[in-house]
């Protein structure tokens, strides 16, 4: 147990809590309140907004802590990271990714992603959005570890809390199952209809269920609560459109993959990370293109079909386009930020070790000579592969102070603003204390 710690979490965790007081340190030691957030003492939409899990783990807050809700801001943005680290860890050990650059490169970016940096604003509800997210990830790893009846009940129930959490959790239950199913397909040595058959149903059924059981326990929440869903941002016709809509959403969601609109509310790569995200994504592709090459020599028709389903990554990754179309903002876009899970995989993948298959079996008998080249290649390549997400992730810390920097700019400013204003109508002639103060004009 011990040993299964350190070589699996404790790593993760370091990492990622080394990023996060990177990027979000002035967010955990200072106050900084964006719009819900002046609800310091409140969840804002559970029940009526589809999240029944999310008043479900407020509850449980309550009887655990013995008080009410507060928007505190180190001891959520720590169990934020936390809940990024458990994720990150279950993530790592589900694709094997061994290389340690790799592995704090993607520690790094899942901590700093714009969305968290977003959600840093809604401190109040910060940690139970991430919490929502690892128990997403928790339900793939699951349902990826043990293909069985028990398995799949257990991660289903998990996909669908996480759901219940924050809707946009989907994204990230589904862009994971995707990758799984790749991986299944990328390591069949003999296709056989049966099995992959077997693995198609599996995890499409999975995803089905997920989204199934949500509906299911919204409406007997709901039921319960004698409520009903809002609508405010159109959340009882939550992902409802026409055929001709559903074309629509779908297109955005691969035109926002390959070419993200900048200066807008959904963007998650600012400044130059565009630049450096567009670099990955062909980096992506040449390395997706080198393991259906190895695949290829193992069996035709299973290379096909990864081929296939790597074609629909881009659409899992940016699945909150097709379920909301262009009415998308920041804390709902953390799915796209396992895209980069995908590429760190893909680099690590791409030289196998002694054990890995019917490749590392090749490489293992190759001439001794080759063996040192071999290791080289595979440092460089690595290290190359490794340095970018690691510099996307240095672009992002970078950015979350910059964002935390204007934010206390802004905020001294309103607060001098408003002493000004409070001390000029104390001043006035005939001011009393008893008389209301109106706002006129707020918004």
């Amino acid at each position: 147990m011990k040993h299964m710690f350190r070589e699996k979490l404790a790593f993760p965790l370091k990492a990622c809590m080394l990023w996060g007081f990177a990027a979000h340190g002035m967010a955990f030691f200072n106050k900084y309140s964006t719009h819900d957030d002046a609800y310091l003492f409140d969840l804002c939409g559970t029940y009526s907004s589809g999240r029944w899990m999310l008043g479900e783990l407020g509850t449980l807050y309550t009887k655990v802590f013995g008080s009410w809700y507060h928007s505190t801001p180190l001891f959520h943005g720590i169990v934020s990271v936390l809940a990024i680290a458990l994720a990150c860890a279950l993530i790592l050990d589900m694709f094997s990714i061994r290389s340690k650059l790799l592995a704090v490169a993607f520690c790094g970016v899942a901590v700093t992603f714009p969305t968290v940096t977003g959600l840093f604003g809604y401190m109040f509800t910060a940690p139970y959005y991430m919490i929502g997210a690892a128990i997403g990830v928790a339900g793939v790893f699951v349902l990826n570890r043990s293909m069985t009846w028990p398995a799949f009940g257990f991660g289903v129930l998990l996909g669908a809390a996480a759901v219940g959490v924050y809707q946009a959790n989907l994204p990230i239950c589904v862009c994971l199952l995707l990758l799984c199913l790749i991986k299944r397909m990328l390591e069949t040595e003999t296709f056989s209809y049966q099995k992959v058959g077997g693995y198609l149903l599996y995890y499409a059924g999975a995803c089905a269920a997920i989204l199934g059981l949500y509906l299911l326990l919204n409406k007997l929440e709901l039921t319960l609560h004698k409520t009903t869903l809002t609508s405010y941002q159109s959340i009882a016709s939550f992902g409802l459109t026409d055929l001709k809509g559903y074309l629509e959403r779908i297109r955005t969601a691969y035109r926002e993959f390959f070419s993200p609109t900048p200066n807008v509310s959904f963007c998650m790569f600012p400044i130059y990370t565009r630049r450096y995200y567009k670099l990955s994504v062909l980096v992506a592709i040449l390395l997706s293109l080198a393991a259906l090459a190895r695949s290829y020599r193992r069996d035709k028709r299973s290379c096909a079909l990864a081929a296939a389903l790597m074609l629909l990554v881009p659409m899992a990754c940016n699945l909150i386009f097709v379920m909301c179309g262009e009415n998308v903002y920041t804390p709902m876009m953390y799915g796209e930020c396992f895209f980069f899970a995908y590429y760190a995989w893909m680099a690590d993948r791409l030289f196998p070790e002694k054990g890995d298959g019917e490749d590392a079996d090749k490489t293992a008998s190759a001439p001794s000579g080759r063996e040192p080249r071999r290791r080289l290649l595979e440092r460089g390549v690595k290290a190359a592969v490794g340095t970018l997400l690691l510099l996307i992730g240095l672009l992002y810390c970078r950015f979350a102070n910059i964002c935390y920097l204007r934010a206390e700019f802004e905020q001294q400013q309103t607060i001098s603003y408003y002493t000004a204003l409070i001390s000029r109508i104390s001043s006035a002639e005939g001011y009393d204390d008893a008389y209301p103060v109106v706002y006129i004009n707020e918004f």
